[in-house]
Formats: structure tokens, sequence, C-alpha cells
């Protein structure tokens, strides 16, 4: 560990190490001297997240390095909270994660060689690659599938939502669906005519559009008429509001998809930059977000307002 810490610092790198014998004066508990300035106390399990979070790299140390299954939880922790890990080598780590993972002692330079992007690249892998394959969820279709027990597998669906003024809203709805929400699981579109829309044309935006797979609604027919607790044109889990300005991207709504299967507070939303990812805030009226079920009709009452979302 030692030589660990001593090549971190090397390269440049600052340490907070916490430790949970923080004033313990067992001689076994006690870290040598010139790392004491580092020392910060121990902190509960449900104050870890916003630790890992507080910088780019964590520190993992392996006590079991030739198992090729055994290593620290610590990793997957890491790696959720979108933090590259730094580690002593194990045989587990290397197998399963192969290069997301840096090893300071085995790949000396390593760490001070990667760019800033390239670190974000890291960190962004590995955190999908989290998502994606290493949840209690999959762990738990694991042991059901081994043992032969019968299950589906829960799966986030989504209806794609698009407020629409014209006709070629609807047209340019209908264009970015076939491309990019047919591959959306339990894809589906729902086009919501806006409130200002003159009765003629909403009949006309149901004739020409409310088949195949595509359902029309009228957001002032549904305020006025419809009680929204019994209102539910949506039929998935989630909903994906599309702002026909600025499009999702399909690498984002894969992106995003993986953080639904925990995410359940705000809604979601495209972060514009690096420094905005991860983090809460506000977008205005009508842009791509996506929510579950239960809130489309807060959003059907008041999608003209600014909204408090998650940045991914």
């Amino acid at each position: 560990m030692e030589r660990i810490l001593d090549s971190i610092q090397d390269e440049g790198f600052e340490l907070d190490i916490y430790d949970r014998y923080h004033g313990d004066t067992d001689p076994l508990h006690v870290w040598p001297e010139k790392y004491q300035t580092y020392l910060r106390p121990a902190k509960p399990h449900d104050q870890m997240p916003a630790v890992y979070k507080s910088s780019r790299f964590g520190l993992n140390i392996n006590t079991v390095t030739n198992s090729p299954t055994m290593f620290a939880r610590r990793v997957f922790e890491l790696m959720s909270c979108n933090t590259l890990v730094l580690s002593n080598h194990a045989l587990g780590t290397e197998r399963m994660f192969g290069d997301l993972i840096v090893y300071p002692e085995r790949e000396r330079g390593r760490l001070r060689s990667l760019t800033s992007s390239e670190v974000e690249d890291l960190r962004a892998r590995a955190l999908a690659k989290v998502l994606s394959e290493h949840t209690y969820r999959h762990r738990w279709n694991a042991v059901l599938q081994n043992i032969g027990v019968p299950h589906r597998p829960r799966q986030e669906t989504i209806t794609v939502v698009a407020m629409v003024h014209q006709q070629d809203d609807a047209l340019a709805a209908l264009a970015w669906f076939q491309q990019f929400g047919g591959r959306l699981p339990g894809g589906r579109l729902l086009l919501v005519a806006g409130r200002e829309m003159e009765g003629l044309a909403v009949a006309d935006i149901y004739r020409r559009f409310n088949r195949f797979g595509v359902t029309v609604t009228s957001a002032s027919h549904a305020t006025r008429y419809a009680m929204l607790d019994r209102y539910k044109p949506v039929e998935t889990t989630h909903f994906l509001v599309l702002d026909l300005k600025a499009p999702p991207s399909a690498q984002w709504l894969a992106h995003a998809r993986l953080h639904l299967q925990y995410w359940t507070g705000y809604p979601i939303a495209p972060s514009q930059d690096q420094s905005q990812q991860y983090r809460f805030g506000r977008v205005a009226p009508q842009s791509t977000l996506i929510d579950r079920q239960c809130a489309f009709g807060n959003w059907l009452e008041e999608y003209s307002n600014s909204r408090n979302v998650y940045f991914v």
C-alpha cells in the first residue's frame, strides 16, 4: 500500500485517506507519520457516495490478489459514482474490468500520462459497464436463471411524448421516432396537441396520425375534461419528452436508460457539458427529459413551466 500511495504522490496527486480506525492508538491501526496530515475520520455508509464523488480518482486496495472472483465491493461502488478506480493489481479486477482500472504499481506513469478526456472516457465506460452488467438486479436475475426459476426480467419501457402545435411538428416527431424511438424498449409515440390549437386543427392531427402505433391526445381536452388520476395514455414505465428543436441523440438515450433502473427522484435530462453531468439543475419548458409514468399528469398540467431535473 505504501508503494502505491507514494507512487500516486510522485505523480503529483494529493491524498485524502478516510481512516476507519481514526483516533485508535492500537499500533496495528496507526498510519505511518508521513501520511498523518492526509487522514480523515471515517464516514457512515450513507455518506460514502458523497466521499466517492468528491474526487475524480478513488483508491482501492485488495488484500486477496490471486482470486479470479474475490475483490472489494468498493470497486463497483466507486465506478457507479463515476470515479476512476486506482488499485493494486488483483486477478479478479483485471479479468472483469481490464484497462478500466489504473494499477499505479504496475503501470508507472500511466496515471500522469492520461489526458483529461481520457480520464473522462475511462470513467464513463466504467460507469456504463457497472450499470449495464453488475447491479444487484443483474445478480438476482442470474441466480433465478441458474436455479431454474421462471421469471421475467424487469425492464424500463418508454413512451415518446411530443407536444405538437402544427402538422409539421407531428411529422418531425414521427420521423424522429421512426429513426430512434422504435429502438427503445416498449417504444411508443404519443402526440399531444397543444392547448392553443383550434378544434379543426386538432381533429386533423387525429385523422392523420392516430394510427399505426401512434396515439394522439389533446392537452386541452385532458386538462378540461379528463381525470388525471385515471387519464393514462402513457402505459409504459417511463415517458420521454421530445424537444423537437433539440432532440436527444441515440447515444444519450442508451446512456440515460441505464440510470432509469435506480433513479426515482427528479426527471433526468441531457447535460450540456461534463461540469453539469450528475448534478441537479433546471431546464426550460418542454425540454427533453425522462420521467416516470406516474408523473405524466403533472407534466401535462405544467408543461409550460421550467423544471428541476437531474442531468446525466
